[in-house]
C-alpha cells in the first residue's frame, strides 16, 4: 500500500473541480483508490488498517470486475436502498476499529450515518455492531 498526499493528487483535484460538493468529504477522509491511500498527512495507523481492509476486500473480486466495486460503492450516494453496498464495505473496516482501537459503537454509527450518506438505519447498524462485538467478546473470553 502506498500513501500519498491528497493535495498532490491530480485525480482528486480533478474530482473536486467537477464535483465541488465532494470537496469537504474528500479532504476530511482518507480515500483509497486501488492500493493508494490519498490522505492529509500524517496518517494514523488505524486509518491505514481501515483502508487495507477495503483493499483486501476488493482484491477478492476478479480483476476484470474490480471497477464494479467502485460503481456499486459510489452509485448510490443517496439513501436508495439504504446504500447497502457501502454499508457492507464500511462496516467491516469500522468493526475492526471498534475491536482493536476501542472506537465506540455510537461514534461509528454516527460516522456512517452522517458521513456516508445514510448507509443503513441507525438502530439496525447499532444492533449489527453490538451482535458482532458480543460474538467477538464471547469467542475471546472477554
Amino acid at each position: 500500500m502506498i500513501v500519498k498526499s491528497q493535495n498532490k493528487s491530480k485525480l482528486l483535484n480533478f474530482i473536486k473541480s467537477i464535483f465541488p460538493c465532494l470537496k469537504k468529504w474528500i479532504e476530511r477522509f482518507s480515500i483509497c483508490i486501488g492500493e493508494i491511500i490519498y490522505t492529509n498527512l500524517p496518517i494514523a495507523m488505524n486509518t491505514v488498517e481501515h483502508e487495507q481492509i477495503h483493499v483486501d476486500r476488493r482484491a477478492k473480486w476478479p480483476k476484470w470486475l474490480r471497477w464494479m466495486w467502485y460503481v456499486l460503492y459510489f452509485t448510490f450516494p443517496v439513501p436508495i436502498l439504504f446504500a447497502y453496498f457501502r454499508w457492507v464495505e464500511e462496516r467491516a473496516a469500522y468493526l475492526y476499529e471498534i475491536k482493536y482501537y476501542g472506537r465506540s459503537i455510537p461514534s461509528v454509527v454516527d460516522t456512517l450515518w452522517h458521513n456516508y450518506c445514510w448507509t443503513w438505519p441507525r438502530p439496525w447498524m447499532t444492533r449489527w455492531f453490538e451482535k458482532q462485538m458480543k460474538e467477538f467478546n464471547e469467542a475471546n473470553g472477554i
